[in-house]
């Protein structure tokens, strides 16, 4: 499971953690990473620790728009491409940069859970995805995050 945390943050926790939890019923989810740059006292890292992802920093001479993204699309390359026990990929983002990650995990003969916000995932990442869940922004988003 890689959480592209830039993307999804807004949308608050409630609504990520039944999602989380609906995936993880049905599949056995052996990796867990969020992406975002932690040093800059980033809400939700308690939450993902809890859920036991391993919050991986952007950061440094790699920050800057996207770098979360290239970073996740590597690991998860890496990981697709060395991992002969993976069955599937659940990628938590909205963003349509990741059709090409999507592209390889399904010509690996791997399914793919999108998860991303209503609001504002793209419909190219929708449409590529074997399953996509919404994340449907709550009023007090912000609050719970």
């Amino acid at each position: 499971m890689f959480i592209d945390w830039e993307n999804v943050a807004k949308i608050g926790l409630v609504n990520l953690q039944s999602c989380i939890e609906e995936v993880r019923q049905q599949v056995n989810v052996s990796v867990t990473r969020a992406y975002a740059n932690w040093t800059q006292n980033v809400p939700g890292s308690t939450f993902l620790t809890s859920i036991g992802a391993e919050l991986t920093h952007v950061g440094g001479k790699v920050s800057g728009k996207n770098s979360a993204d290239m970073q996740l699309t590597v690991d998860a390359c890496e990981l697709i491409l060395t991992t002969a026990h993976l069955d599937g990929l659940v990628l938590i983002s909205g963003d349509r940069d990741f059709r090409p990650l999507v592209a390889l995990a399904r010509k690996r003969g791997l399914w793919v859970w999108g998860i991303g916000p209503s609001d504002s995932s793209s419909d190219i990442l929708r449409t590529c995805c074997d399953r996509f869940l919404e994340l449907k922004p709550t009023p007090s988003s912000k609050a719970n995050v």
